[in-house]
């Protein structure tokens, strides 16, 4: 979201570090406070994202990155591959619906040549690595986000990517999620269930070659 961000730490050992939080947070009572840890390399963004249940509560909720990229004068340049496997269709009001289909759409470089999203699609639950990437080859530009299956019942998969493209087409949204959207009222939105006093995360990078 657009919420402000204030500083709580920042460090430059080898990598510059930055942890922030927002302004006003959430109303704690429904939802848990949040902490962002961001580490920037030469090439590579490392995003940690961490909540707590600082009530007496289980807390349920859903959260999402909207980052928009762009690696030349328009996207029509550019070709994008992942292994994202699962189509979530929207209705005309961009909620998901029922129908999720299979895809293999991204399983090999495929051009954004007049293509146009505005998609929810998702990891399979047994995939290791997932990613998804953007070229440009005429520049030689290569940008991927990656995250890995969790390991552990603290970390929130972010499972979900929803892909957009405005109508200037000069870049691409390429959003991790942990839910589809209408979290709380679709059956399939992998909503995160976080108990009294826990703290979960979330964790993903940005590269680029």
């Amino acid at each position: 979201c657009d919420t402000p961000r204030k500083t709580l730490n920042e460090s430059m050992q080898g990598s510059s570090i930055l942890e922030t939080a927002p302004v006003d947070n959430p109303n704690e009572s429904l939802f848990p406070r949040i902490r962002e840890e961001f580490e920037l390399t030469e090439s590579k963004l490392k995003v940690r994202t961490i909540f707590e249940n600082l009530t007496a509560n289980t807390q349920y909720f859903a959260f999402g990155y909207h980052p928009y990229f762009s690696l030349s004068e328009s996207i029509d340049d550019c070709y994008i591959e992942s292994n994202l496997e699962l189509s979530y269709p929207l209705d005309d009001k961009l909620l998901p619906t029922e129908d999720i289909t299979k895809t293999n759409y991204f399983q090999s470089p495929s051009s954004m040549q007049d293509v146009t999203f505005d998609n929810t699609f998702a990891f399979n639950e047994s995939t290791v690595t997932r990613f998804f990437s953007i070229t440009n080859s005429k520049r030689n530009l290569k940008l991927t986000l990656t995250h890995k299956k969790p390991i552990n019942e603290k970390e929130i998969d972010l499972k979900f990517l929803q892909l957009y493209t405005p109508p200037h087409r000069k870049s691409i949204a390429i959003e991790p999620m942990s839910s589809t959207g209408n979290s709380f009222f679709f059956k399939n939105s992998n909503l995160v269930k976080i108990l009294s006093n826990e703290t979960k995360y979330s964790f993903f990078e940005i590269q680029v070659e």
